[in-house]
């Protein structure tokens, strides 16, 4: 809120955008996703970044770390 007060509506957008490329890119991702309560003012975002709810965040992050999900980061061995 601090952020987007200070930088204007505008400015605070080129940066949520920038800030979510760079995010992508270092972490190779398809799409990243944006949620909180800031992401109402968002009006216009890239193909690539979509809104969504906080309560998606638990259940991506589950997928992210599970091995069986996909997930490599745990450096578990799969039991299949």
């Amino acid at each position: 809120m601090r952020g987007l007060k200070r930088l204007g509506r505008k400015k605070w957008t080129q940066h949520v955008i920038k800030i979510a490329a760079l995010l992508k890119f270092g972490l190779q991702a398809h799409e990243v996703v944006l949620g909180g309560g800031q992401t109402k003012a968002l009006t216009a975002v890239p193909d690539d970044l979509r809104i969504g709810s906080n309560a998606n965040a638990i259940l991506g992050g589950y997928r992210l770390w599970d091995d069986e999900a996909g997930g490599k980061a745990t450096g578990k061995k799969s039991s299949r």
